[in-house]
């Protein structure tokens, strides 16, 4: 009897193993779905500064963090022009608006909306092309001098925007 439940619990066993390794979950921990067989390169351009009202250095920053998180969390080589991959844009919306005005007129706070145009070219998969514009805003208090907080708000609005068109081109959830 002994010997039976121990050939019914090796079977068991053996049964389990092999029932989890036939099944596989695929994970990549930098979130791209990109077939590096197939796609190997790709181009960012200078994502140039068509808002009324402008931030200088926002062009260039936008532009070398945007190609830092394609280098940092892919293995897309980057080249100059003709990518497998391509994004082109311009910044086409930098306003400030008041918000949550008060009784007597004055408005509490102020909206800063950020608005990137985006050109992505798929050459691999052209299904997967698109023109698309990513906005962020944010809300502070208007008794703030906005050049004070302009740099900080810039950034933490880019990051929001650059996070949405890496998810947008290359993750495909």
């Amino acid at each position: 009897m002994k010997l039976k439940a121990k050939y019914f619990a090796f079977y068991l066993l053996s049964f389990f193993i092999v029932a989890i390794s036939s099944c596989s979950i695929q994970y990549k921990f930098d979130g791209a779905s990109i077939d590096y067989s197939t796609t190997k390169t790709m181009t960012i351009e200078t994502i140039v500064n068509q808002a009324s009202h402008q931030y200088a250095p926002m062009s260039t920053n936008f532009t070398e963090a945007l190609k830092n998180i394609f280098i940092s969390r892919t293995k897309l080589e980057m080249v100059p022009y003709d990518g497998d991959l391509q994004i082109s844009g311009a910044i086409v919306t930098y306003d400030l608006a008041p918000t949550a005005i008060q009784e007597n007129a004055i408005s509490a706070k102020t909206k800063f909306t950020i608005g990137i145009k985006i050109k992505f070219v798929n050459k691999v998969q052209p299904s997967q092309s698109f023109e698309k514009t990513f906005t962020e805003f944010t809300d502070f208090d208007s008794n703030i001098m906005f050049n004070t907080i302009e740099g900080q708000l810039v950034q933490e609005l880019s990051e929001r925007i650059i996070k949405q068109i890496y998810s947008a081109t290359v993750e495909n959830w």
